[in-house]
């Protein structure tokens, strides 16, 4: 007869149990139980997993059994402000520096709460309520070692949830394995060219208002390529060249985007490629996030 893992309650009456989304092993009578277990089932949990996303997957989850038949994302503050988090698993020590007045002017529009561990990470991906908005600031995820983190980001983005790449992913992120990561997530971006030009916002960029954005934007950033036109947030003109105190000016790529938005699922991914605090980069990533300036 089947039982729970931790406490051994059989399934029986009033007690039924909930398989372990990722391994499909382990099982679980309360949420409290897979939270007791979860250190020790953890280490067997990671091996199993596959790339194959389970059908009733919206009906549990890893870190334990579903209150309810979908996890909702969330509404912690009482205004109603969007809750946000930090993905920053490799975080680098200028990151704070940085980036202070896009942290502060987030702080002033919602929520905050900066994750920096693995385990972390895992629960605030796998709760039963999950912040609206998760920025990944460094370029953790493409990295083997954080997959299964990665397949939880995954979850989280197709069932509705805003996830961008931003800060100091473009910097670190190597090619390769931006091009691998961003096609697990269904999208055909890769690495493009990187350099300094001028970008005009997209007009056919229709998913939010784009008056709140720099009409015209310089900013130093690698570029993705094969992005929909629909999905580039910015793009170069005709008339836009590299910019360099070196080097002679060059055309770029006009299919090129450093600030795409595409759709994934029942949610959305961003990437902002801009290596640099940029004039324009808190608006960027607040218009991604649906957030009024």
């Amino acid at each position: 007869m089947a039982s729970c893992t931790n406490c051994g309650k059989a399934a029986a009456g009033e007690v039924s149990l909930r398989r372990c989304a990722n391994c499909r092993d382990a099982q679980y009578c309360s949420r409290a139980c897979q939270r007791a277990d979860w250190k020790q089932h953890k280490q067997v949990c990671e091996l199993k997993q596959t790339t194959t996303h389970d059908a009733n997957a919206s009906t549990e989850t890893s870190a334990g059994p579903s209150d309810s038949p979908s996890q909702a994302h969330g509404t912690a503050r009482a205004d109603g402000a969007p809750t946000i988090a930090l993905l920053s698993l490799e975080k680098q020590g200028f990151f704070d520096e940085m980036f202070e007045g896009l942290v502060a002017t987030l702080k002033a529009k919602g929520s905050i709460t900066e994750y920096t561990d693995r385990d972390g990470a895992y629960d605030m991906l796998t709760a039963a309520t999950r912040p609206d908005i998760v920025l990944a600031t460094d370029a953790a995820l493409p990295e083997s070692k954080y997959m299964s983190i990665r397949r939880k980001a995954y979850d989280y983005a197709t069932n509705g949830g805003t996830l961008i790449f931003m800060g100091h992913f473009s910097s670190f992120a190597r090619p390769p394995a931006i091009k691998t990561m961003f096609n697990a997530f269904g999208l055909p971006w890769e690495s493009g060219d990187y350099h300094r030009t001028t970008f005009d916002v997209n007009a056919a960029m229709t998913r939010f208002d784009t008056a709140s954005l720099v009409p015209s934007y310089s900013q130093k950033a690698l570029h993705l390529q094969h992005v929909a036109r629909e999905d580039a947030i910015y793009l170069p003109t005709s008339s836009s060249q590299t910019q360099s105190m070196v080097f002679a000016p060059q055309s770029v790529n006009l299919a090129q985007s450093p600030a795409v938005l595409g759709v994934c699922g029942r949610g959305k991914v961003g990437y902002l490629g801009d290596v640099n605090a940029e004039e324009g980069t808190t608006k960027v990533v607040l218009a991604m996030c649906g957030i009024a300036v």
